[in-house]
C-alpha cells in the first residue's frame, strides 16, 4: 500500500486552493475598498447567482417577469436603486 503524504494531497487540490485564495483575496480587496458589512455577503452571492442563472434559466425568467410585470422594484422603494430588472435581463443572456 503506497504512503500518501501531505504534499500529494496538496498537489491534487491545487485548483481548489487557487479558487479559494482568489475568492478570499477578492473579498478582502472589495472590503478594503468599500468598508461595509454587506460586502462579503454580496461577494459570496455573486457566484451563487451566476450558477443559478446558468443552471436554472427558467427561475431567472420568472424573476424578470415578476419584477417587470408587477413592478415590485417600484412598490418597494428600497429596491429601486438596485435595478433588479436590468440585472436579471442581463443575466438572462448568460445561458
Amino acid at each position: 500500500m503506497p504512503v500518501v503524504t501531505d504534499i500529494d494531497r496538496v498537489d491534487g487540490n491545487l485548483g481548489q486552493l487557487a479558487v479559494a485564495a482568489a475568492a478570499g483575496t477578492l473579498t478582502v480587496a472589495s472590503w478594503l475598498i468599500v468598508p461595509h458589512p454587506a460586502v462579503p455577503i454580496a461577494v459570496a452571492a455573486v457566484p451563487l447567482a451566476l450558477a443559478v442563472a446558468y443552471y436554472r434559466p427558467f427561475l431567472l425568467c420568472l424573476v424578470f417577469v415578476a419584477f417587470s410585470f408587477f413592478r415590485l422594484h417600484e412598490a418597494f422603494p428600497v429596491l429601486y436603486p438596485l435595478q433588479i430588472p436590468l440585472a436579471v435581463a442581463a443575466l438572462s443572456f448568460l445561458p
